[in-house]
């Protein structure tokens, strides 16, 4: 049986021909429609940005006391009360000086909201499911998760259709960056960083070994940097490298664009760059 990691890497050379035709003899398809342009283009107001982060510190510490309490009430070992305030207050702060170096720029990110989003629904589905269970369990060892009765098959299969769907969640993403699709799409080093960031997240490429949340810290520092340092910072997986927006035209983007003024950013609620 031909392994899925390299049916995947062939399936890439057929997309990329089919893609190839469908933008036609001009090579570029120019986008327009706003629900499409404003998923990289929104970024929320400052006051609004610093609702989200200090929201998300009060989750993780209800989640971390409410786990504590649920441990306590079933007699099982509870960690150090000051291990837990030490990540509590480690989270707070990385969250909150991100929030401060992006709302230096031009706040929070939309893209950036709804990345953290679909990390915390497949962490919650690989590790509170049985489903995803069941995911882990074929990954280590397909034979026994098929002794123990788990439908292989149905699983493989599942996964796939997770990772095909995300998988078109980042092209769109990136389209939505660039205003346009061309035939340089999804080429480059995009391959590279898709198969690196997982791995240098801990995930195996063995299958069995891995978590939703481990890259996260990954992906919200490269978001970080993108935002601060423009094309000079590391680029975020599942988007295409660069900063910059092309141009209608499908040119090559801009390596280096001034930052609009302040006050002319006009962020209330949330809004899109002109």
């Amino acid at each position: 049986m031909i392994p899925s990691f390299v049916v995947t890497l062939a399936g890439l050379l057929a997309w990329q021909g089919a893609q190839l035709r469908a933008l036609g003899s001009t090579g570029t398809v120019n986008l327009r429609d706003p629900a499409i342009t404003n998923i990289a283009g929104v970024f929320l107001a400052e006051w609004l940005g610093w609702a989200v982060g200090i929201g998300s510190v009060a989750v993780i510490a209800g989640l971390s006391i409410a786990t504590r309490a649920r441990r306590a009430r079933t007699g099982l070992e509870l960690e150090p009360m000051l291990n837990m305030v030490l990540r509590i207050g480690a989270s707070a702060v990385a969250i909150l000086a991100a929030v401060a170096v992006v709302n230096s720029d031009r706040g929070v990110a939309l893209a950036f909201l709804i990345l953290v989003g679909l990390v915390v629904a497949v962490h919650l589905l690989t590790t509170k499911t049985a489903f995803g269970r069941h995911i882990y369990a074929v990954g280590g060892n397909a034979e026994a998760a098929r002794r123990a009765g788990i439908r292989v098959q149905w699983v493989r299969t599942g996964v796939f259709m997770l990772a095909s769907t995300l998988a078109a969640w980042g092209g769109i993403v990136a389209a939505s960056r660039l205003l346009a699709v061309n035939q340089s799409s999804g080429g480059s080093d995009l391959l590279l960083l898709s198969i690196a960031g997982p791995v240098v997240a801990g995930v195996s490429l063995f299958g069995g070994r891995g978590r939703g949340l481990g890259g996260a810290a990954r992906r919200a520092r490269d978001r970080v940097d993108l935002q601060r340092h423009g094309p000079a910072g590391p680029a975020v997986v599942g988007e295409v490298h660069g900063h910059g927006r092309r141009p209608a035209g499908g040119g090559l983007a801009r390596r280096h664009r001034a930052p609009a003024p302040r006050a002319a950013r006009g962020r209330v609620g949330v809004s899109a760059p002109g």
